[in-house]
């Protein structure tokens, strides 16, 4: 780690009551040593890493007053040591309860935002968002460009550009990283290309504040640091997004609702709706969780969901279908869903994950062999191939046609392929014990094949499901030889009928 860096999942709160990510500062005269802090004037921290601050909030190590003290593991207590109270790690509220009151996310459910700015405010009105570069252009940290990696869903901002507050905003999701918005124009050429985005949702004020008319009532509530405007009311333009506290972001809001009264219950139902929104977020299944959705869990929702069974709580898909054998249409996230109820043993529900082009839902399906097309667009449907062998001497048998086509049907090869991995460890063939991935690497996974076993062709009725155990995973050349054999049997039987006084098709015969 370099200069100064900053942990992006651990967010604490400063001797001002400002939220903010802890700082690598380098300790002076030690070599490679550095500590951790929130503030400049929190000097004196003992030397420790990420790994050991990190450590210590897993470990739940909190004084009594909530904070966790800046100590090495391997090191014995001391009063030199500066302390840090953390108010989120991972985006998680921690469980402990600080005994001094301090005006943070624990005591209220928003925080409040001043965001300073003249040259983009119409755009970031009309794209219902705020946007900022990482780092200045010089590559130097901002703290109020960071700010916006500390937004939460619900929180309040106040927009001020020109000398005036001229709209209030929620907001209505966590940051992400995305690209200056074309619409800012000139501001491009000074602005990295690449920013943080949070999306806001606006409300214009038909009477816009003007701070230098009410310094009375804000000046004395002003942060000392980073404060959005300076003590004489003029912007701070240095200065892009700022918290403030409790107190001076509900003296703003009366004095906006003094001249605009519907606003205040605009935002309050804003507020509301995010808070909801937010919760629903907190439920959501990490992805890394969600990655555990492996093809055979997959597989074995979709028969299910064939078999007529409806996942609770799910609604039919509206933008996207998946397609499954013979065309039939299954909504996506009912599939998915039902799949991660199986994989984690609970049941998933619709608000614990998210669905739609790029999301981990929809890339887990499309890897379990499934295609996604936009609801309502007409797709040809196109046969899994046969073999030129294997179609000659299955014609005429229509379920060893359906026997052939289910068995090259990615989905339910990837699925066994997955469970017989997770069984055995590695892809071999069952029959000769060939391991082509050993020999060829990831290549080698196409050498193996899967193949019905338990259950044979003739045996198979109009309705019934393919089970994984029911499947053999075989190398290309046994899958051929057992097909082989599976032809000369059939041919047997048939010769028996023919003696038997039954007709012997010619296909057959050939």
């Amino acid at each position: 780690m370099s200069g100064f860096e900053f942990l992006v999942d651990v967010v604490g709160i400063n001797e001002e009551g400002t939220h903010c990510h802890p700082y690598k500062q380098t300790v002076r005269g030690q070599k490679e040593k550095f500590s951790y802090s929130f503030e400049a004037h929190n000097r004196g921290f003992i030397p420790a890493t990420a790994e050991e601050l990190i450590a210590l909030i897993e470990g739940g190590r909190f004084d009594d007053a909530g904070k966790i003290r800046m100590l090495p593991l391997d090191s014995e207590g001391t009063k030199k040591n500066g302390a840090m109270r953390v108010a989120y790690y991972k985006g998680q509220t921690l469980p402990y309860k600080a005994q001094k009151p301090i005006a943070s996310r624990q005591e209220t459910s928003f925080q409040y935002w001043w965001v300073n700015h003249r040259t983009t405010h119409l755009d970031e009105y009309r794209g219902g968002h705020i946007w900022s570069p990482k780092k200045n252009r010089n590559g130097a940290r901002n703290q109020s460009y960071t700010n916006l990696t500390l937004v939460r869903p619900g929180d309040v901002v106040f927009s001020y550009a020109d000398g005036l507050i001229k709209a209030v905003g929620v907001a209505a999701g966590f940051h992400r990283e995305a690209p200056i918005p074309e619409s800012h124009g000139q501001a491009a050429d000074y602005w990295d290309k690449l920013g943080w985005i949070v999306p806001v949702e606006w409300t214009r004020l038909h009477h816009p504040i003007s701070p230098k008319l009410h310094l009375e009532v804000i000046a004395h509530l002003l942060p000392k640091k980073y404060s959005p405007i300076q003590k004489n009311g003029a912007g701070n333009q240095v200065s892009y997004l700022s918290s403030i506290s409790q107190a001076l972001g509900a003296a703003v809001l009366d004095l906006i609702a003094n001249r605009n009264l519907e606003v205040l219950s605009t935002v309050r139902g804003l507020i509301t709706s995010s808070s909801v929104k937010l919760e629903k977020l907190k439920s959501r299944l990490p992805v890394e969780e969600l990655r555990k959705v492996t093809p055979e869990y997959i597989w074995e929702a979709v028969q299910v969901i064939l078999q007529g069974a409806s996942p609770e709580g799910y609604r039919p898909s509206v933008d996207y279908d998946l397609l499954v054998d013979d065309g039939v249409r299954l909504a996506p996230k009912q599939v998915f869903g039902l799949a991660a109820t199986a994989a984690f043993g609970k049941d998933i529900k619709p608000f614990n994950f998210t669905g739609g082009v790029g999301t981990v839902c929809f890339e887990m399906l499309e890897a379990a062999g499934y295609r996604i097309v936009p609801k309502g667009l007409l797709v040809e449907s196109v046969g899994i191939p046969v073999g030129a062998e294997d179609e000659e001497w299955a014609e005429g048998q229509v379920k060893l046609v359906y026997h052939l086509k289910r068995e090259r049907s990615p989905g339910l090869s990837r699925a066994k392929k997955a469970s017989f991995i997770k069984q055995h460890g590695r892809l071999f063939c069952e029959e000769c014990g060939v391991d082509p991935i050993g020999t060829y690497g990831d290549f080698g996974m196409a050498c193996i094949e899967v193949h019905h076993e338990v259950i044979q062709v003739a045996d198979m009725g109009n309705g019934h499901k393919t089970k994984l155990n029911q499947l053999r995973c075989l190398c290309a050349n046994c899958h051929r030889i057992v097909h082989h054999r599976l032809k000369m049997r059939l041919l047997d039987s048939a010769m028996d009928s023919q003696t038997q006084g039954d007709p012997i098709s010619e296909t057959v015969a050939r």
